[in-house]
């Protein structure tokens, strides 16, 4: 018997209005069987068909006057019209699996065709939400149904319904396919449960590791480590999306003029609104390189008039008292020794200093401005612990610089506009083929 264990999406269904009056349950073994059960409708169901019903949901998240807008247009969700696209999803499962999609149906010819393989579901995936930023977590799971695994959300209490509701919104849309089929969206989501236990409960955290084939961890170090540090069965695989810092570089020819900068600021402000922030793929500093034309403390005010633009049109939805103190503490001291500049309220802060420092991130729309001499002092500060690096460089410069920085541990060098995209591969992994295991059959 377990204690303490809040089922608040099941079946496809939300199971409550509010946390507080979803069920309490004290076993989930009769969920975890009827979860069993449904999950062979889903392995029925053709990945062609899955990927259609979920290019509908990209549709109905972009309907103005949807209920997604209605509900939820302030939780960032505008991101994951990209993930639900049948485009996209084809040419990821097509990377991630290095092969035809239709491998997660049946078994496909190999190269030499010699042989069979098949991309099998692992089976029931488990993902930690972080209750940061808890719609990054319908990632993994967008990706744990795209290979027909059963999928189980364990939330953080601060995000309340959001995920339930949303998931509630998936289940009544419905699609036809091929052959005159409809695919019910009650039907996908039937292989999806949400729930909640306080982080003290060892007794619940132990229970959801042992039925799980593979361990989804999102958030900072102490989340994922107790993810990590708890018991698990021999052959379970865990995917961890933990705690890392990203930032931009920009060398001085990419500035050069006014119009380059403004150009550069602007997309620059808008990586730092998508997500406020709280993304590990946020642009927390950005280094600008010494003997530039107009100099980076030029490129500071730029970028906060570009901020204070784009603040008008997307205010802040979120401060937490300890962000709150962490920001008035950094523009007090960037007001004595360097430079900030930042409205009457706290919407967005630019703190400008010529210094190559490596600023731990506030959050809610703060961002370093620095300054670098040489790309080795760039690369000294990147680790396993860097995302990604928005980069604006001379083309060779930047593939000599990649090359030793994804040697230190970096992942990703999207172009600076670009660095909260949610790309194929994800933190250095291509995180379906986690999903599977691959069976081969000799002909």
């Amino acid at each position: 018997m377990i204690k303490g264990i809040n089922l608040l999406y099941f079946d496809g269904k939300c199971l409550g209005t509010d946390f507080n009056d979803t069920p309490l349950v004290e076993s989930f073994d009769s969920y975890h069987n009827k979860l069993k059960e449904n999950h062979v409708n889903l392995q029925s169901i053709p990945i062609e068909d899955i990927l259609i019903f979920f290019n509908e949901v990209s549709k109905k998240i972009i309907e103005r006057d949807g209920p997604f807008q209605k509900k939820f247009s302030n939780d960032g969700i505008n991101f994951l019209v990209y993930w639900f696209r049948k485009n996209f999803l084809e040419k990821a499962i097509g990377e991630s699996l290095r092969t035809d999609p239709s491998a997660l149906n049946q078994y496909i010819e190999t190269s030499d065709k010699k042989s069979l393989v098949s991309a099998t579901p692992k089976g029931l995936i488990t993902h930690w939400l972080s209750g940061n930023v808890p719609i990054l977590g319908l990632l993994s799971l967008i990706q744990g149904l795209a290979t027909k695994n059963i999928n189980i959300l364990k939330i953080s209490k601060d995000t309340g319904m959001l995920i339930p509701f949303f998931l509630e919104e998936i289940s009544k849309i419905n699609v036809t396919v091929s052959d005159n089929k409809t695919i019910k969206g009650s039907d996908i989501c039937k292989c999806i449960a949400v729930v909640y236990f306080d982080r003290e409960n060892k007794q619940a955290q132990e229970y959801f590791s042992n039925i799980s084939n593979v361990r989804v961890a999102w958030g900072g170090m102490e989340a994922v480590e107790s993810v990590m540090n708890t018991k698990r069965n021999y052959g379970t695989e865990d995917v961890i999306f933990g705690p890392k810092k990203s930032f931009a570089v920009i060398e001085k020819e990419k500035i050069d003029t006014k119009e380059k900068i403004n150009s550069l600021c602007q997309r620059l402000a808008n990586d730092v609104f998508q997500i406020d922030q709280r993304g590990c793929n946020s642009p927390h500093n950005v280094f600008i390189e010494k003997g530039s034309k107009f100099g980076s403390k030029h490129f500071a005010k730029s970028l906060s008039k570009a901020m204070e633009n784009l603040s008008e049109r997307n205010p802040q939805q979120y401060y937490s008292s300890l962000e709150t103190l962490n920001i008035l503490k950094k523009r007090t001291e960037f007001d004595m020794f360097y430079d900030a500049f930042y409205p009457n309220s706290l919407e967005w802060s630019v703190l400008h200093a010529d210094n190559n420092l490596l600023e731990d991130s506030c959050f809610n729309r703060t961002i370093f401005v620095k300054q670098f001499s040489s790309r080795d002092e760039i690369l000294n500060q990147c680790s396993h612990l860097t995302q990604s690096i928005g980069v604006a460089m001379n083309k060779n410069n930047l593939l000599d610089f990649a090359r030793k920085a994804a040697h230190k541990g970096v992942d990703r060098f999207p172009h600076i506009g670009s660095m909260t995209l949610y790309e194929v591969p994800w933190d250095g992994m291509y995180v379906m083929d986690r999903f599977v295991k691959w069976t081969k059959l000799s002909l």
